[in-house]
């Protein structure tokens, strides 16, 4: 799977950033962002700094949430916890040599790359980053059952996370999830 996801997706977790790193916004900003990529002559330096620019979480209310007890929060994309209440400070996912499939919180499993270098780097595909010039996010949706048997449920759950993911920011009415739902599933 790590070949596939390295040299079929170009993807990575194993990223030089400065994780202090804040964008500068300004007119005059020299951000890969304002670039086309047929702009860019160094591939590998272009793509380490949209990655820091974009692709660096940090953690804020949205990840950490709020249940109102005012106690340290853990950020739910595994990020770490806070400190102290409302400091957003979380260390970053631990530090990995190798690949690795793990299970969230939710049940759902996850392909986690190697990530020797920056604990905040976000996994992604460098050729999708360059070419979005924005961020990006790519998961790897595995299937446990046999290609020519394949688990209906198995299926099922993964069409409700695509779905789900597809309508989170637009707070999609429960219709439009099922119309999603029912076209996926065709």
């Amino acid at each position: 799977m790590e070949t596939y996801a390295t040299n079929v997706l170009d993807m990575t977790a194993d990223v030089e950033v400065d994780e202090t790193h804040v964008t500068d916004t300004s007119s005059d900003s020299i951000s890969p962002l304002k670039h086309r990529f047929s702009e860019c002559y160094n591939r590998k330096e272009d793509v380490r700094m949209l990655c820091q620019e974009c692709m660096v979480h940090q953690c804020n209310n949205y990840c950490l949430g709020d249940d109102g007890k005012c106690k340290p929060r853990e950020c739910r994309f595994d990020y770490g916890k806070e400190s102290e209440y409302g400091k957003c400070d979380t260390a970053g996912k631990p530090r990995i040599e190798t690949s690795l499939i793990v299970m969230n919180k939710r049940g759902v499993e996850h392909f986690q790359m190697r990530r020797t270098k920056s604990r905040k780097a976000v996994q992604h595909s460098q050729l999708m980053l360059q070419s979005w010039r924005g961020n990006v996010d790519i998961q790897l949706l595995l299937y446990r059952s046999h290609p020519n048997k394949p688990d209906v449920s198995e299926i099922e759950n993964v069409c409700k996370y695509v779905v789900a993911y597809a309508s989170k920011k637009n707070h999609t009415s429960k219709k439009e999830k099922e119309a999603m739902q029912n076209i996926i599933q065709r």
